[in-house]
């Protein structure tokens, strides 16, 4: 990941924001976090954008813990979202 680009909600930018912000990554966009919103919900401010792309929502869980969900939008006569898991690494660095 090169970059990532905070802001209150996808629903923040119109559909032709993110066409250019594309543009200035040279259409290397592979997703979208939205954090404590439903995924399905900033879908629909996507589409059909998002298509094949990822969306990872990250909610506050217990404590200081993450919960993490990824979908990817795929469309099969309407827009949708496909579960895909996502995995964490049990690596931990040396500090």
């Amino acid at each position: 990941m090169e970059a990532v680009i905070p802001a209150p909600g996808i629903g923040a930018f119109s559909y032709g924001d993110i066409q250019g912000l594309d543009g200035l990554f040279g259409g290397r966009t592979i997703g979208f976090l939205v954090f404590d919103r439903s995924a399905s919900a900033e879908r629909a401010r996507l589409e059909p954008y998002a298509c094949g792309r990822i969306i990872l929502e990250a909610r506050r869980g217990a404590g200081s813990a993450v919960r993490l969900k990824a979908f990817v939008v795929d469309y099969d006569r309407r827009f949708v979202l496909k579960p895909v898991p996502v995995t964490r690494s049990r690596e931990r660095r040396e500090t």
